[in-house]
């Protein structure tokens, strides 16, 4: 019985010979670049809170111009300490206190 890694090995290599005589080229990939992207929905998704977290942006900005802590300004406007932490991380938003 031949060795199957043998096997997928010349396989392999019959294929990359098939691949170069059709008249392809390799390209480079530069690095952290990758086909793998997320599904349509997800990316809509994605898109949809961050527009509703740009929306909420001024607020944030207002109550920590204001001298609030995160807590505080989470407490205000009705959401967790987490999500105004986000919305003050991508906007460029420092509060007084810890963020």
């Amino acid at each position: 019985m031949p060795d199957p890694h043998k096997l997928l090995i010349a396989d392999l290599n019959a294929k990359i010979d098939q691949y170069f005589a059709s008249g392809r080229n390799v390209h480079m990939v530069p690095s952290g670049t990758s086909g793998e992207s997320l599904p349509r929905g997800m990316v809509a998704h994605h898109a949809k809170l961050r527009a509703e977290r740009d929306r909420l942006a001024p607020t944030v900005k207002y109550l920590a111009d204001q001298g609030k802590t995160v807590k505080e300004a989470a407490e205000t406007m009705g959401s967790c300490a987490k999500r105004i932490r986000m919305i003050a991380r991508e906007n460029s938003i420092t509060f007084g206190g810890r963020l």
